[in-house]
């Protein structure tokens, strides 16, 4: 029988001069077999999975967490299908629902469900899902910054602009936390161009840029930033138009020029309308305006207003609203709450009582801006939006339904200030004001903030 040869090391240690060639291949085995089950283990972790679904059918310009680049791919439209759904998705899927079997609760588990719901279009199970994850870690900036995603993914996929406000709130939340992330600085970029907030929307491209390594999400940022800042100066140059010479109006409208006249509406109670009678232009401007509200908005406000008889009353009226609207615009309530009422008793004892109403919800304002107004506010807002819906004045009823919102904040009333503000979405963006629905988004914003939440 062979004998075992061994030399004595440096250190003095025994050490086989062979080692049977059956070892060696067990450990080679063993060896292999550990590294093929780490990474099997690996590449199956949902949250792996999930993220590389979204990579090959990137379906929204949100972006996940740990997912790669890739170009938006997937229509809203198909999403819903369950058999173009990339299989990764499928597979991740299927462990989460059986996790949470075991363990309903887990905070993991939900927060990755819950990127699958993203990833499905479904926002609000998704939304839902991670209240119920943050019922577990309440701070936890990852889960915020889903929410984010879920409440603008919702605003994309309901016409719903208010939830944008909502998205804004939390990605801010965890920005608060994770100044650096991302993925969150990159969805909080993409909510403020849907909302018009394109200064906003330029300088977190410009912090994105900073903080963003991944030369393919990068490029895309670039892109994005051009393309928000030829936005930017269209719109101003669409707001350069915008003029207080009505003939420069009526110019626009026999060009053909697509005219919201929702653009225009400070301008008519603070100029045009005082001033309709000293220029045949007014009038004629006016009356397109007012066509136009009709047509796009289904809403007569401003018909009816030029439907009431001429008079000095109404004249003075007139003038008391524009300077009720100037005050409000320059935050000096005080002459606001001396203004609008004024305008209210001229242009109600004339008859107008689309001018009155106007002039009432500048009442509502004005008491909202003031100090300890409201109660007061509140009860005029409530009684301004019951006369708007009566009389069909879309834009008064909207922002009426807005002023009870903010009242209702002021005295500690959240969950009906929520309210409120949804419903003002709802009815803004049922008539089309798009403007008046992106300033109720603002202000939700803002009541999360107040609120706490």
């Amino acid at each position: 029988m062979a004998r075992q040869e061994v030399e004595t090391s440096r250190r003095g240690e025994l050490i086989p001069t062979r080692v049977a060639p059956w070892l060696v291949s067990m450990a080679v085995v063993a060896v292999g077999a550990g590294w093929l089950g780490w990474h099997l283990r690996v590449a199956n972790d949902p949250s792996r999975l999930i993220a590389k679904a979204y990579t090959q059918q990137r379906p929204f310009e949100f972006r996940i967490a740990g997912a790669g680049h890739a170009a938006v791919r997937l229509e809203r439209a198909a999403a819903g299908s369950h058999f173009q759904r990339p299989s990764e998705l499928l597979e991740a899927e299927a462990r989460i629902a059986r996790e949470l079997e075991n363990d309903p609760s887990s905070r993991r588990w939900l927060q990755l469900r819950a990127r699958a719901e993203l990833l499905a279009w479904d926002p609000d199970t998704a939304i839902a899902t991670l209240e119920r994850a943050q019922a577990q870690e309440p701070g936890d900036p990852s889960l915020l910054a889903d929410v984010g995603v879920a409440y603008a993914l919702r605003a994309e996929a309901q016409n719903r602009a208010v939830d944008y406000g909502y998205a804004i709130e939390y990605l801010s939340r965890s920005l608060k936390a994770t100044p650096n992330s991302p993925e969150a600085v990159f969805n909080r970029a993409v909510v403020y161009d849907r909302m018009y907030l394109y200064e906003d929307g330029a300088l977190e491209w410009r912090r994105y840029l900073e903080v963003e390594r991944d030369g393919a999400w990068r490029e895309e940022a670039r892109r994005r930033l051009d393309e928000l800042e030829r936005k930017r100066r269209v719109r101003q140059t669409a707001l350069a138009r915008i003029s207080d010479r009505p003939e420069l109006l009526l110019q626009r409208i026999a060009g053909g020029d697509d005219v919201e006249p929702e653009s225009y509406l400070d301008l008519v109670v603070t100029e045009w309308l005082p001033n309709r009678w000293n220029n045949p232009n007014y009038e004629r401007a006016l009356s397109a305006l007012a066509a136009r509200f009709d047509s796009r908005h289904s809403d007569p406000w401003l018909r009816d207003v030029l439907a009431t008889p001429r008079s000095d009353r109404l004249a003075l009226g007139l003038a008391a609203l524009a300077e009720a609207l100037k005050a409000n615009l320059a935050d000096e309530s005080d002459r606001a709450l001396v203004k609008a009422p004024e305008a209210a008793r001229d242009l109600r004892a004339t008859g107008d009582r689309a001018g009155a109403l106007r002039a009432d919800l500048e009442h509502a304002y004005a008491l909202h801006r003031a100090v300890e107004g409201a109660p007061e506010c509140l009860q005029k807002a409530v009684d301004v939006e019951k006369n708007a819906r009566a009389m069909k004045y879309a834009w008064i009823l909207g922002q009426a339904t807005l002023e009870e919102g903010n009242c209702r904040s002021l005295l500690g009333d959240f969950d009906a200030a929520h309210r409120d503000m949804d419903r003002a979405s709802a009815q803004v963006a049922q008539a089309g004001y798009r403007d008046l629905e992106l300033r109720a988004a603002a202000i939700t914003q803002e009541l999360q903030t107040d609120s706490g939440n």
